[in-house]
């Protein structure tokens, strides 16, 4: 799965979360989708922009106003994107979040090009979209990279970003009360690219949930998956590679077969000569990244099993207990314990 796909993946879970807020009926969404959104697992949702298109205008109908990605990272939260949200969570000050965020940019699923300026007392943000996509989901991804820097930036700082300026390659709407509201009155529309500008004094504040134990810890999570996936020498080690890059989002075993340039057939028979199968691969890599974020993390188990793709919490306990023989809830206490003494 390419990394469009992933963030692609990563924009409708949020596009659902508002769905459900604005009161829309789960056989709806799950029908615009071609899905049934009480399954367990949503891991293997990969939209078409065509269905996300469509979401998004059945999303505007119902609440009767023009959606805009600000509607989305609203409900969104940085361990949406897996390893690399880790990081900038733990990063020590924003200079080195800004840093860090250009480096796992991709990593994050984009479809964009990010290019950043640093000046004398600005830092300027600058995304062109780098694949073709409907005009109105090209300007609510814009929209949501921008209004998730301003929105994560005064949540890991506890101050707000100081915007000298913001600049959207679209023609301004009718109504830009909810730019304003959401970034500020120095907005220029009709750019040749989508812009964020703000004070370089910005990057000296420290992050409020700084850790440099895990920053190192997820660090070398992400290094590791990329240093495997480039040597690995079997094809069960290129396949859990891939799996943990894709950790909220991971593919099917068609999609990932058809990555590796293999047929489903013969992908699965290369796997049971390393005496494996692409499910037990999927569910190791589901079980570990569970195991370390119940042991480093503050995310409730809930929270936990919505990013490993379980639409209930019930499923993600029971499957948890399947893996370990413990609740989520035992499994942290029992890590905690062992930690005192």
């Amino acid at each position: 799965m390419a990394s469009d796909q992933i963030f692609l993946h990563a924009l409708t879970i949020s596009v659902i979360r508002y769905a459900r807020k604005c009161g829309m009926a789960e056989k709806e969404i799950g029908s615009i989708l071609n899905m049934d959104l009480a399954l367990s697992d949503l891991s293997a949702l990969q939209p078409l922009p065509e269905q996300l298109l469509h979401l998004i205008q059945a999303v505007s109908q119902k609440s009767n106003t023009r959606f805009s990605g600000f509607h989305v990272t609203q409900l969104m939260k940085l361990s949406d994107f897996g390893i690399a949200g880790y990081v900038l969570m733990n990063c020590k000050n924003m200079d080195q979040v800004q840093e860090k965020y250009q480096e796992y940019h991709r990593l994050m699923g984009n479809v964009t090009r990010l290019t950043v300026n640093i000046d004398d007392d600005r830092v300027t943000f600058f995304w062109k979209p780098i694949r073709d996509l409907p005009p109105e989901i090209e300007r609510i991804v814009m929209e949501y990279l921008v209004a998730s820097i301003v929105i994560q930036s005064c949540e890991l700082t506890g101050e707000k970003l100081p915007i000298k300026q913001v600049e959207f390659n679209w023609p301004a709407p009718d109504d830009v009360s909810e730019y304003t509201r959401s970034l500020g009155p120095n907005l220029l529309f009709d750019r040749p690219y989508t812009a964020l500008h703000f004070n370089r004094s910005y990057l000296k504040l420290p992050v409020k949930t700084s850790n440099s134990e895990l920053l190192d810890l997820f660090e070398g999570h992400a290094r590791e998956r990329y240093r495997k996936l480039v040597s690995a020498a079997s094809l069960s080690e290129k396949v859990s590679s891939l799996l943990n890059d894709r950790i909220t989002c991971l593919p099917k075993m068609e999609s990932l077969a058809d990555e590796l340039g293999m047929s489903p057939r013969k992908f699965q028979l290369h796997l049971k000569d390393e005496g494996t199968t692409f499910l037990e691969l999927r569910d190791q890599v589901r079980f570990e990244f569970a195991k370390r974020a119940l042991e480093t993390d503050d995310c409730t188990a809930a929270d936990i099993g919505l990013q490993l793709g379980f639409s209930e919490p019930s499923a993600f306990f029971r499957t948890f207990k399947r893996w370990s023989g413990k609740t989520p809830g035992k499994y942290r206490e029992e890590w905690k314990a062992s930690r005192v003494t």
